[in-house]
């Protein structure tokens, strides 16, 4: 994935592989021109780097996949997925993927790099501690990137905290494509994460826009309340350990934090419904709503607030 100066906050705690981290890797990293400026992080089949062109100066975040055995071959289908998706973003809230190379030995993939943005900044995930006027711009941002990613034909499917990162000047990104759909279609298996996952991408039905506007209400409810929405997903996980969760009384995120404006509370809920037809359709009327809040805000603190154009 197109990463950060900062990894991800799971990224970060993993200790790089020494099996990953090898001498032939960072040769083959080196004889494309690039020097390695530090590991980021590091996951349990794949290493982050910083690297700078030696000729430009210019700097990126470099992904790699080794594959030691049979058990990573999903995850070379999904950094080769991540490629296809961000090579074909050109937007301000959307991390680009730009080159992507293949190693092979005995006519098999052995290994892929990506070459991605560095985005210098944090996840939502790690700090989510800002004004409410500035988390209301960072959630139009999203709204808007992902209506970019619609307008291409493509469905997140995973928007939670960790994959929004945000970085000095405004700048805020949505990363990990790994896990992207086409519009439209019913995947064979659940994917997505817990406690931000959309009904049907649980039931295994088509997926569509709405299914992003629920996985950012969602995303909108932690950051703004500190408490996860019980998902369907999480019902079900609940019922197996013989837990209750109900589902039925989720409280409104204004209720457990009065700074939250009316709209933006009502907003987030009616992304939440699990039924897709009661959701916002698309990003558009999401964003349009924020702006509404932001420009509630700004009549209350006209000093305070941004303008959301």
């Amino acid at each position: 994935m197109p990463l950060a100066a900062a990894a991800s906050a799971a990224e970060r705690r993993v200790v790089i592989p020494l099996r990953l981290d090898t001498t032939e890797a960072r040769n083959a990293i080196e004889k494309r021109g690039y020097v390695i400026v530090e590991p980021l992080g590091a996951g349990a089949s794949s290493i982050i780097y910083r690297v700078r062109h030696r000729r430009t100066g210019t700097e990126y975040a470099l992904k790699r996949v080794a594959r030691t055995g049979e058990s990573e071959t999903r995850w070379m289908d999904h950094i080769e997925h991540e490629y296809e998706v961000g090579s074909q973003f050109d937007h301000p809230y959307l991390r680009r993927a730009i080159e992507i190379h293949r190693y092979r030995k005995l006519f098999q993939v052995v290994e892929i790099q990506i070459l991605l943005e560095l985005v210098k900044g944090v996840s939502l995930e790690e700090k989510h501690d800002y004004s409410m006027d500035d988390l209301i711009v960072i959630f139009a941002k999203v709204a808007r990137g992902l209506g970019h990613m619609h307008s291409l034909g493509w469905v997140h499917t995973d928007m939670k905290p960790s994959n929004v990162l945000i970085g000095d000047g405004g700048l805020v990104k949505i990363v990990d494509y790994g896990q992207t759909s086409p519009m439209d279609v019913r995947k064979e298996r659940i994917q997505g994460t817990v406690d931000f996952i959309a009904p049907e991408q649980v039931y295994k039905q088509p997926l569509d826009r709405r299914t992003d506007v629920f996985n950012l209400g969602a995303t909108m409810y932690w950051v703004l309340t500190g408490r996860n929405i019980p998902t369907i997903m999480r019902e079900h996980l609940a019922k197996e350990a013989q837990q209750l969760v109900r589902r039925d009384r989720i409280p409104p995120a204004a209720q457990l934090n009065p700074k939250v404006p009316r709209a933006l509370s009502k907003l987030i809920m009616d992304c939440i419904q699990d039924d897709k037809t009661a959701r916002p359709q698309h990003t558009e009327q999401v964003f349009a709503r924020l702006r509404a809040a932001s420009r509630y805000l700004q009549t209350a603190k006209p000093n305070g607030a941004q303008d959301l154009t």
